[in-house]
């Protein structure tokens, strides 16, 4: 067979084999990815979607257990069922509006149809939708066979979904509660009305499930799969459409009902191959599915198939014309140069075979005619080739003194280098890498198999891989850490090595060279910050569950305490004003007194709540104009006592950088307590300025007010501490609290400077 032959049946195996290789892996690889992003996709949906359902039902489940602690419910329950028979009685009216005013604020809070109190004998003695008190009064619970009033007796009961019995098909489930007087004794059911609308919703959002896609929910009943929400290929599928168990269709669905989650390959209700996802929701008995049709998960795929067939094609013909080419081209020059060495080797030293080639073998026959020149050369003159000898000698030391550099920099920078010879299996290391490995050049068996002993037990199978499959797959280089265990200690040490392989001119790899860092300390380094950072985590997500714990107290003391307080001060000035006729001095002076501590109380209320979200709040930093908020704040207060002969002196121009709500309410409360303070004065001096603190500025709040002592100068930032009685100055002292709470959100600082009977100056800086 010819070198042309030879060398076209080469090329062209070189080119068509790794192609077809490459198309075959490439379209496998694409579509793998593709299956593992959409089915990543469809669990991220289904994760979503039941969690946003089970959260919201959890907090339905939390907020009915609130309301059975309801102090309202206790006392009114019992009033609503006696009086029932007489709806427009003052008793029912008065138990029904206290009910009223506290559950009709929850409805629509908690995104609820309505709240329903249920008689011992289960009938609704009061809703809190209006339309529904006119339809439903004294009428049996409206759901099946009264299951859930049943169940509301002995525990929290969510219901089954039901349609209501009206034309405009929503569909609506309940859950209830027992209720209990304040001696512990039952007096009814406690019930919330859902509509199922926003949550069908949710699950009928196909956003990201492209044009097939779709979400289901189902629950077993019985010996099958109930679906519980419209689909979208079947709108009227909802509490109507079923699955058997153990049927070939909806298999998913069958594995969700029955606790199972995962995702794969199905056939769907309507008998078409799909991919899916689903998932149990324990907290509700439920499955949910999100699919979609593989028809058009996969066209992709398939686009890229066909198209990965034609260049294939075109490449196989292509190459064929390349190579017959290529080949004539080479074996053309190889024919001429082997005349030419024939010649030479026959003594003729002065025949020139050398070409203008530009290619390695016009290069090679120019090689020729140099060594037939040099050999001449040679020939004619030994001192020639003992300069030769000098210069290698000096370039032999200029190689060591190179060689003792590098090494001393290997030392230095824990780096060492490696050398594998695959033609005769041998192994060279730098001496840093026999220091790295804990080894003596004498126990290194200097073979690749060798090193394979010194590498961790659990890393060998990597690191042979990643040397063996850059072999295999072609690469030129590869990167791997690993670990190694001295041998005489057995201390672990991680490395970071790095290869580059040498081919001859046919692609073969004849050397392996690469160098070997000692990566220790950085990887504990890494492991310490590893640690650092989970540590901070933790700490985050202690302050996101104390930020949550706040904002539920929060929401208690607006709420809970609200409601009793309100009662008190209205039942108080009510019982004043009707029945002040039939009380002495004392009876009305105690009862302005509880009048007024319930304003006190409120007032206190309000400043502990701004006080919280002052710090919860999140800031908006802007160029502030402090000047005109004071100015504004000063108007404000003259409008509240015009007849006071007051001056507010304002420097103009004042701005700072800060969230300029919160410095709002920082110089409302500093001016207010100046305006309170100066009450008493013949004639109020305010003052508001700056001037040079150090390298920053400090602003300053200044009256000529009551002042204090400076003995109890650090106790007035503190919540509640107060120096004056409220009888000469009210107030909840809670000001100043958070001015101090919105300053140092600020990064600065504020401090107080007083004389008594002669004026007080606040002091504050902004970072």
């Amino acid at each position: 067979m010819s070198i042309r032959l030879r060398l076209t049946i080469i090329f062209l195996a070189f080119i068509l084999v790794p192609s077809l290789f490459i198309g075959l892996l490439t379209f496998k690889n694409y579509r793998n990815s593709l299956e593992s992003i959409l089915l990543s996709k469809l669990q991220d949906i289904v994760a979503f979607k039941a969690d946003k359902i089970e959260t919201y039902f959890t907090g339905l489940k939390a907020n009915i257990a609130v309301a059975q602690g309801y102090y309202n419910i206790k006392k009114n329950l019992p009033l609503m069922t006696r009086f029932a028979g007489r709806p427009e009685g003052p008793e029912f009216l008065a138990a029904k509006g206290m009910l009223d005013e506290q559950l009709r604020q929850m409805t629509p809070v908690l995104g609820l149809a309505d709240i329903m109190l249920v008689d011992p004998q289960g009938k609704v003695v009061y809703s809190s939708s209006p339309g529904h008190t006119a339809k439903d009064f004294l009428k049996l619970l409206p759901d099946p066979e009264q299951k859930t009033f049943r169940e509301g007796k002995k525990r929290i009961y969510f219901s089954d979904i039901f349609p209501l019995k009206v034309s405009d098909g929503r569909l609506e489930m309940l859950i209830a509660a027992p209720a209990h007087d304040l001696s512990g004794a039952f007096i009814g059911v406690i019930v919330f009305e859902v509509e199922m609308g926003p949550i069908f919703g949710l699950v009928q959002d196909v956003g990201g499930l492209g044009v097939t896609g779709e979400t289901l929910l189902g629950k077993k009943t019985g010996n099958e799969v109930l679906f519980l929400n419209p689909l979208r290929h079947d709108q009227t599928a909802a509490l109507r459409k079923k699955i058997p168990m153990g049927a070939r269709t909806g298999m998913p669905m069958q594995q969700a009902v029955e606790g199972g989650a995962g995702v794969g390959m199905s056939i769907d209700y309507r008998g078409e191959p799909v991919v899916s996802a689903w998932r149990y929701m324990p907290s509700l008995d439920w499955g949910i599915v999100a699919k979609m049709d593989a028809q058009e998960a996969f066209a992709e795929a398939v686009r890229l198939r066909d198209l990965v067939i034609v260049l294939l094609l075109i490449v196989s013909i292509l190459s064929g014309v390349i190579a017959f080419s290529i080949a004539q081209t080479i074996s053309a020059p190889i024919k001429m140069l082997s005349q030419g060495a024939e010649i030479i080797g026959s003594g003729n030293l002065d025949y020139k075979i050398g070409s203008t080639y530009k290619d390695e073998i016009g290069q090679l026959s120019r090689t020729f005619d140099k060594m037939t020149g040099d050999l001449k050369v040679i020939t004619a003159s030994r001192d020639e080739l003992n300069r030769e000898i000098a210069e290698r000698k000096r370039t032999e030391k200029l190689l060591s003194e190179n060689e003792a550099r590098l090494k001393r920099s290997q030392e230095i920078a824990h780096l060492g280098g490696w050398e594998l010879d695959l033609v005769k299996n041998t192994l060279a290391w730098s001496d840093e890498v026999y220091r790295i490995f804990g080894l003596q050049p004498q126990e290194f068996g200097a073979t690749y198999e060798a090193f394979l002993e010194a590498v961790h037990p659990d890393d060998r199978a990597a690191v042979n891989d990643a040397y063996s499959g850059s072999l295999r797959e072609g690469r030129d280089s590869y990167e791997i850490e690993h670990r190694v265990v001295r041998k005489a200690t057995k201390e672990i040490r991680y490395v970071h090595e790095k290869c580059q392989h040498f081919r001859d001119k046919t692609g073969a790899v004849l050397r392996s060279a690469g160098m070997v860092q000692d990566i220790t300390e950085r990887r504990k380094s890494a492991e310490e910050i590893k640690t650092l950072n989970e540590a901070l985590r933790c700490h985050v997500l202690d302050l996101e569950t104390a930020n949550r714990e706040l904002e539920a107290f929060s929401y208690s003391v607006s709420h809970d305490l609200r409601s009793p307080l309100r009662s008190i001060g209205g039942f108080s000035l009510a019982l004043l004003e009707d029945y002040a006729d039939k009380l002495d001095a004392g009876g009305k002076d105690f009862l302005g007194r509880i009048i007024a501590a319930t304003k006190r109380m409120g007032q206190l209320i309000d400043d502990l709540l701004n006080l919280s979200r002052i710090t919860r709040t999140e800031m908006l930093r802007v160029t502030v104009d402090l000047s005109g908020i004071a100015k504004r704040v000063s108007g404000r207060l003259r409008e509240l006592e015009p007849e006071r002969r007051a001056e507010c002196i304002i420097a103009e121009g004042l701005t700072a950088n800060g969230d300029e709500r919160l410095l709002n309410i920082a110089l409302e409360n500093l001016l207010g307590n100046a305006w309170k303070f100066t009450g008493k004065q013949d004639r109020t001096v305010i003052e508001f300025g700056v001037f040079a603190e150090g390298v920053s500025r400090a602003f300053f709040v200044k009256d000529n007010g009551a002042g204090f002592d400076m003995t109890y100068a650090a106790k007035l930032f503190s919540p509640f501490q107060r120096l004056h009685r409220n009888e000469d100055f009210p107030g909840t002292g809670i000001g100043l609290a958070t001015v101090k709470r919105v300053i140092e959100r600020h990064g600065g600082r504020v401090w107080i400077e007083g004389e008594k009977n002669n004026g007080t100056t606040v002091y504050f800086t902004l970072g």
